[in-house]
Protein backbone atom coordinates (compact mmCIF):
# COMPACT_ATOMS: atom_id res chain seq x y z
CA UNK A 1 0.00 0.00 0.00
CA UNK A 2 1.75 3.07 -1.17
CA UNK A 3 -0.81 4.79 -3.36
CA UNK A 4 -3.46 7.30 -2.36
CA UNK A 5 -6.92 5.94 -1.58
CA UNK A 6 -9.56 8.28 -2.98
CA UNK A 7 -12.65 6.22 -2.16
CA UNK A 8 -13.62 6.50 1.53
CA UNK A 9 -15.55 3.23 1.50
CA UNK A 10 -12.55 1.43 0.05
CA UNK A 11 -10.34 2.95 2.76
CA UNK A 12 -12.79 1.68 5.39
CA UNK A 13 -12.63 -1.81 3.89
CA UNK A 14 -8.81 -1.65 3.86
CA UNK A 15 -8.82 -0.72 7.56
CA UNK A 16 -11.22 -3.58 8.36
CA UNK A 17 -8.94 -5.98 6.45
CA UNK A 18 -5.91 -4.69 8.38
CA UNK A 19 -7.73 -5.15 11.68
CA UNK A 20 -8.87 -8.63 10.69
CA UNK A 21 -5.30 -9.65 10.03
CA UNK A 22 -3.39 -7.74 12.71
CA UNK A 23 -5.81 -6.42 15.35
CA UNK A 24 -5.91 -8.20 18.69
CA UNK A 25 -9.36 -8.86 20.16
CA UNK A 26 -10.35 -9.50 23.73
CA UNK A 27 -11.04 -13.18 24.51
CA UNK A 28 -14.62 -14.23 23.70
CA UNK A 29 -15.45 -10.76 22.41
CA UNK A 30 -15.70 -8.73 19.23
CA UNK A 31 -13.99 -5.79 20.94
CA UNK A 32 -10.35 -5.00 20.31
CA UNK A 33 -8.01 -5.30 23.26
CA UNK A 34 -6.78 -1.73 22.93
CA UNK A 35 -8.21 1.71 22.29
CA UNK A 36 -6.02 1.81 19.16
CA UNK A 37 -7.94 -1.01 17.47
CA UNK A 38 -11.27 0.43 18.58
CA UNK A 39 -10.33 3.84 17.13
CA UNK A 40 -9.40 2.29 13.81
CA UNK A 41 -12.58 0.19 13.74
CA UNK A 42 -14.73 3.26 14.47
CA UNK A 43 -13.03 5.18 11.66
CA UNK A 44 -13.52 2.27 9.25
CA UNK A 45 -17.17 1.95 10.18
CA UNK A 46 -17.77 5.67 9.62
CA UNK A 47 -15.95 5.59 6.28
CA UNK A 48 -17.95 2.61 5.03
CA UNK A 49 -21.34 3.80 6.30
CA UNK A 50 -21.09 7.55 5.76
CA UNK A 51 -18.28 8.06 3.26
CA UNK A 52 -16.30 10.25 5.63
CA UNK A 53 -14.42 10.21 8.89
CA UNK A 54 -14.95 12.83 11.60
CA UNK A 55 -11.44 12.71 13.06
CA UNK A 56 -8.13 11.00 12.59
CA UNK A 57 -8.10 7.79 14.62
CA UNK A 58 -5.71 7.96 17.55
CA UNK A 59 -3.80 4.76 16.99
CA UNK A 60 -0.18 4.09 17.80
CA UNK A 61 1.11 0.88 16.33
CA UNK A 62 3.61 0.17 19.08
CA UNK A 63 1.15 0.16 22.00
CA UNK A 64 0.41 -3.59 21.83
CA UNK A 65 -3.02 -3.62 20.21
CA UNK A 66 -1.72 -5.25 17.05
CA UNK A 67 0.09 -8.44 16.09
CA UNK A 68 3.51 -8.37 14.42
CA UNK A 69 4.79 -5.32 16.31
CA UNK A 70 8.32 -5.87 15.03
CA UNK A 71 7.31 -6.13 11.38
CA UNK A 72 8.26 -2.93 9.55
CA UNK A 73 5.86 -3.57 6.65
CA UNK A 74 2.88 -4.04 8.98
CA UNK A 75 3.73 -0.81 10.76
CA UNK A 76 3.99 0.97 7.41
CA UNK A 77 0.51 -0.34 6.44
CA UNK A 78 -0.88 0.96 9.74
CA UNK A 79 0.72 4.36 9.37
CA UNK A 80 -0.41 4.60 5.75
CA UNK A 81 -4.03 3.89 6.71
CA UNK A 82 -3.91 6.53 9.46
CA UNK A 83 -2.41 9.04 7.00
CA UNK A 84 -5.20 8.32 4.52
CA UNK A 85 -7.77 8.98 7.26
CA UNK A 86 -5.99 12.27 7.95
CA UNK A 87 -6.33 13.15 4.26
CA UNK A 88 -10.12 12.66 4.43
CA UNK A 89 -10.41 14.70 7.65
CA UNK A 90 -8.46 17.57 6.06
CA UNK A 91 -10.57 17.32 2.91
CA UNK A 92 -13.79 17.56 4.95
CA UNK A 93 -12.44 20.59 6.82
CA UNK A 94 -11.45 22.44 3.65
Amino acid sequence: MNHEIDDPKWLGECIFAFLQEYGKKMPNSDEYNSPDGEEMAAAACHLVNFGSVVRVPFSEFSQGGYRCLNDKQVREKHDFLVSQCRKFVEKEGA
